[in-house]
């Protein structure tokens, strides 16, 4: 395993060993951050973020033949804005994946462009909102025999505002491509905002396209069912949380990552309360 700290105001950090590798940015201000996958290289990286504000501007690049699993984990206490490129080359193979847990206010500005044949990219979210999570994703497919797939979840509580803006877009000659989004958000309080835009624009005939959306307040009759069993109503509400929540944990397969993550979605669903 490999493991790297950044501070610097501009980084540029290129994976070129296979396995897992883990990298810590860390910032009280605006960081300029390139993340690059080199070709033929298989990699799962832990991207965290830690500080009290933050603004991150850069771009994931995943080279020819690649194949990377990237887990973004949000962990800055007040403002976290996050705007980003995904650049796909030839024949590469992504899931990007962003977990948002916490209590301050974030935005994610995703930007991905499939530009080379063969292409294959997955990006999902899993988010807690108690405060806003606005979240705009795009998947642009340029060339033919490109592929997509967005599936997105959240938690919104009381005084939750929470926003996706979902977009997968085909552009004329990029055709046996594919592009699908999935969106599913459990409300928890009459209190709160939720907003899922899902979005398809196709210039291309011969295209495979879809989009599913969610959005309502857990069943009531589970939740008795399960008091009944024994536990407090804010144990059953965390359990049916962590089923939106809680696969974001097996993005990479890291033993040691895995228990880490676990653990800190059920404190943070109210498991143990």
């Amino acid at each position: 395993m490999m493991e790297r700290v950044i501070r610097e105001a501009h980084a540029h950090i290129c994976i070129s060993e296979n396995g897992f590798h883990s990298i810590q940015v860390e910032s009280k201000e605006e960081i300029d951050f390139i993340l690059e996958i080199d070709e033929n290289i298989n990699a799962s990286i832990f991207l965290t973020y830690i500080g009290t504000c933050m603004k991150v501007k850069g771009s994931i690049r995943i080279g020819k033949n690649a194949q990377a699993r990237i887990l973004c984990w949000n962990k800055v206490q007040q403002s976290f804005v996050c705007e980003q490129e995904i650049d796909m080359k030839a024949a590469a193979e992504a899931t990007i994946a962003y977990g948002e847990l916490e209590e301050n206010d974030a935005h994610y500005d995703i930007y991905a462009k499939l530009k080379e044949q063969g292409s294959t990219l997955s990006i999902s979210s899993a988010a807690l909102s108690a405060s806003k999570k606005h979240f705009q994703v795009q998947c642009i497919h340029e060339v033919a025999h490109t592929s997509s797939h967005m599936e997105h979840y959240a938690v919104v509580k009381e005084n939750g505002d929470y926003c996706m803006k979902a977009t997968g877009k085909v552009e004329k000659g990029a055709y046996e491509s594919a592009t699908h989004q999935i969106t599913r958000v459990l409300t928890l309080s009459e209190k709160q905002k939720s907003e899922v835009v899902p979005l398809l624009f196709i210039d291309e005939n011969d295209v495979k396209a879809s989009h599913a959306t969610s959005l309502g307040q857990p069943d009531e009759n589970q939740l008795y069912y399960l008091q009944t069993r024994g536990l407090s109503r804010e144990q059953a509400l965390g359990l049916l949380m962590i089923g939106y929540i809680m696969p974001m944990k097996d993005i990479i397969q890291q033993e040691e990552l895995q228990e880490k993550l676990q653990s800190e979605i059920e404190m943070k669903v109210g498991l143990y309360a």
